[in-house]
């Protein structure tokens, strides 16, 4: 079994208001009021100035410090180039002093890179190995700030160190849905509007659900949490309500003030969710992202008792 011994999140300190961002996108005040009004947007977290290394190391460098050697770390990105073409901020695993360390990237599932990766390290890393997963990504231009009628790009990064040996949560279970139809697309602005994949959102993403929840061996009412990524409030609004799920399980507190940070939202929420005190020994939560591409991963975790004695 696959543990998350430790987890670190880290947003730019900077943030823009949905005015603002929409201002930069060419956005008029009818779809600021939507961004707001409808999908719940307050505020989204951007520092150009702050290269995406940097950013990776704000989440890393504890739990790197803390380890020491790992055997492997993986990068999950979402944007194939996660940096200016030729610029020295867009391979953040550079920065890692990884000596003999195996390393390599996740990003055909796009957002859902680092929810999907769990089940892929678990079958890789051996039993006395330990695993450094960053989930990392910058809206670094204005063709990736964006996904129009859906949500707006924020920066985030989180560092999740994993093993088999007991740590702050267990992975007990979670699936991987794919839909190679839509496999053309590439997350340019617009182009998610040309295909019928927002009309298969909702079922798509539910399907994962359901299926992640049965591979963990556990119902929707065994959950305490679905710690989702922040597209928007009323997406998860129609999910809940066909999975089953209360408002109240699906934490959407972040969602206002972080935007959509690519892959890093679930981990975001579990690590808000934990130093919020919203968590307790025994617990079942299920990460959920979906990429375009198009891929939805669920994974379950069973929080530890070790989780409470940590130090947020």
């Amino acid at each position: 079994m696959l543990d998350i011994i430790d987890i670190e999140t880290s947003v730019p300190d900077k943030c823009m208001t949905v005015g603002d961002a929409c201002t930069e996108l060419s956005l008029s005040n009818n779809e600021r009021r939507v961004y707001e009004r409808f999908f719940g947007l307050e505020s989204i977290p951007s520092d150009q100035k702050q290269s995406i290394n940097r950013l990776t190391l704000n989440a890393a460098q504890r739990l790197l410090d803390d380890a020491g050697d790992v055997d492997l770390v993986v990068h999950c990105h979402t944007l194939l180039s996660s940096g200016p073409y030729r610029s020295d901020a867009h391979i953040p695993v550079n920065i890692i002093p990884t000596g003999k360390t195996e390393v390599f990237s996740a990003t055909m599932c796009h957002c859902a890179s680092g929810v999907a990766v769990l089940e892929l390290v678990e079958s890789i890393l051996p039993e006395n190995g330990t695993a450094l997963i960053i989930v990392s990504d910058k809206a670094f231009h204005p063709a990736v700030r964006l996904i129009r009628n859906t949500t707006l790009m924020g920066d985030g990064a989180a560092a999740i160190l994993v093993g088999k040996r007991g740590g702050r949560y267990s992975y007990i279970g979670g699936h991987t849905e794919r839909k190679g139809a839509y496999s053309i697309i590439t997350g340019r602005v617009g182009e998610e509007t040309d295909t019928a994949f927002a009309d298969e959102y909702v079922d798509f993403t539910v399907k994962c659900i359901t299926q992640g929840l049965k591979a963990a061996g556990v119902s929707i009412a065994d959950i305490r949490w679905v710690l989702p990524h922040n597209v928007n409030i009323p997406s998860w609004d129609q999910i809940a309500d066909r999975i089953g799920a209360k408002r109240g399980q699906i934490y959407l507190d972040n969602v206002p003030h972080y935007a959509h940070t690519f892959g890093a939202d679930p981990f975001l929420n579990l690590v808000d969710a934990e130093r919020a005190g919203l968590l307790e020994a025994g617990d079942r939560v299920a990460l959920v992202s979906v990429g375009l591409g198009a891929t939805a991963a669920c994974a379950v975790l069973a929080v530890n008792p070790y989780t409470q004695t940590k130090s947020s």
